[in-house]
């Protein structure tokens, strides 16, 4: 039986739809982007204490994401992404974090849109990253004190839990896995799940992105964290297999 995966996201854009019109529509997509890009921009500077790098960094991703640009649903999921990278920053950055946000975030996550998944991946990523400890050439690997691990498992159990609070219970926690393993006809046949065709411009910008990570890495004497390495191996996987998924390679 039809599940609406995406009830709460919908919300907004008919409200303003009723109220507004088309041009309402259009200013919640335009105000979603400006939310998105100005969280990745906090992101960044928040990391690297460079305002210019960051900058640069979010132009990159914009190229990378216009696949996804429109009024859409999925801006949702990309939010509630930054959101959670932004608590898991402040984790490794200050050692503490208000990490009982997330259980809240998934469950909204789970009712907005499919991307949910996506999020509990990167916040098992983060949290395994960090159950070793150790350097091998330029990746270093920081463990999480005790304290922090027992948070994190915590809050990772929460939000696993509260995934399954939605209308359609344990349905629709397996519905992207339905999405993935069981419609494979009509994935088929909707290009933004198709792989990126270095061919065409779009594919032309992530090679030439691909290429200057690449040589970052290889000419600069930063010091990789073992989170970094997996972060990164994991958007590129999803912006190569499906190109719906460069905003978060970006």
């Amino acid at each position: 039986s039809w599940m609406n995966p995406e009830c709460i996201a919908e919300i907004p854009y008919y409200l303003l739809w009723r109220s507004l019109g088309l041009v309402g529509i259009e200013a919640l997509f335009l105000i979603l982007l400006e939310l998105l890009f100005l969280g990745l921009l906090y992101l960044c500077w928040r990391e690297s204490g460079n305002i210019k790098a960051s900058a640069l960094a979010g132009y990159c991703a914009v190229f990378l994401g216009t696949v996804s640009f429109g009024p859409r649903t999925i801006l949702f999921g990309y939010l509630y992404m930054i959101v959670l990278l932004v608590v898991l920053q402040r984790l490794r950055l200050r050692g503490t974090a208000p990490l009982w946000v997330l259980p809240p975030l998934f469950c909204l996550w789970v009712n907005t849109h499919g991307s949910w998944s996506i999020g509990l991946t990167v916040f098992g990523i983060v949290i395994a990253s960090g159950l070793v400890s150790g350097k091998v050439g330029k990746i270093e690997a920081v463990r999480w004190t005790p304290q922090q691990l027992r948070k994190l498992m915590l809050s990772m159990g929460a939000s696993i839990g509260a995934v399954f609070i939605n209308p359609y219970g344990y349905r629709l926690v397996f519905w992207p896995v339905d999405v993935a393993f069981r419609q494979k006809l009509a994935i088929a046949h909707i290009a933004e799940w198709t792989s990126v065709d270095f061919h065409t411009p779009r594919g032309k910008v992530v090679l030439i992105l691909l290429v200057g990570l690449l040589l970052g890495a290889l000419l600069s004497p930063y010091q990789w964290k073992l989170h970094e390495v997996t972060l990164a191996l994991f958007g590129l996987y999803t912006g190569l297999t499906y190109i719906r998924s460069l905003l978060l390679t970006g």
